[in-house]
Parts: structure tokens; sequence; C-alpha cells
């Protein structure tokens, strides 16, 4: 679900891991983010302008993501 829900300023993915595809039948299961690349960061509200990012590029690993980061999930 992409969405403003919540204590929130932006938009932003909830996401969950399921065991089957009934989500009321199904148990959600842990996840772990492994690694991702750090692009830079945004202002807040940057969703509804063209989109600056600063910052330096770089591979994270045991960590996540912390406000306005941009991310990039994909291996």
């Amino acid at each position: 679900m992409l969405g403003n829900s919540g204590n929130s300023s932006d938009p932003h993915l909830h996401f969950s891991i399921q065991d089957g595809p009934d989500t009321l039948a199904s148990t959600s299961l842990p996840f772990v983010i492994d690694r991702y690349r750090f692009q830079g960061t945004a202002p807040p509200g940057a969703f509804l302008q063209t989109v600056v990012v600063t910052g330096t590029p770089r591979q994270e690993r045991g960590s996540y993501p912390l406000e306005g980061a941009v991310t990039d999930f994909s291996r």
C-alpha cells in the first residue's frame, strides 16, 4: 500500500510478506533488509516537485534507511 497514512508528511510504502495468498488467513513472516544502495537524501515534500537528491551514493549493510533517504533495493 502506498499512501500518506499515519503521522507522515510524504507518501511512503507499507509492505509485508505473508505465508499464503489470503491476507486474513495467512501469517506475516519476518524479513531483514540485507543491503541496499543509498542514493542520497531528498527534502520533506519533495514528491510535489522535481526532486533534488543530495549526498554521495554508497552501498549500505546492517542498517535501515532513515527519513528522507532515497534508496535502491534492486540487486
